[in-house]
């Protein structure tokens, strides 16, 4: 496939593009969508993954998105890595913030369940 303008952008700017996300991953629970635009700005990505990890997102050129640990979600803590930046188009795009909202989700079973909290 051709290759996506994932660089930093100009002041002012951002780059978006599509993502597609696996379905029964925990990236897809959090946002409920298989195709997320995503804001990108890096000039690195992954060449190889863990084994203990999975990839659960693309780019349309092939790039790693997106990894986690699998698992069941009740016997892990959350694992979710992305290669986007989120936080630049949460405030006016749902899916984005949906990630950060299963996070802070997340971490108030822990509490609730007695899990330690480190620093």
């Amino acid at each position: 496939p051709d290759l996506l303008e994932h660089g930093v952008p100009t002041a002012g700017t951002q780059t978006i593009h599509e993502v597609a996300v696996e379905d029964g991953s925990r990236l897809f629970a959090a946002t409920e969508r298989s195709t997320l635009s995503c804001s990108s700005h890096h000039h690195q990505g992954v060449d190889r993954i863990s084994d203990a990890l999975i990839v659960t997102a693309r780019s349309p050129d092939g790039l790693v998105e997106a990894i986690e640990l699998p698992g069941r979600e009740e016997d892990l803590r959350f694992f979710v890595g992305v290669q986007w930046h989120p936080e630049d188009t949460a405030e006016t795009d749902p899916s984005q913030q949906a990630l950060f909202d299963a996070l802070a989700r997340r971490a108030q079973r822990e509490v609730e369940a007695g899990a330690p909290v480190t620093r």
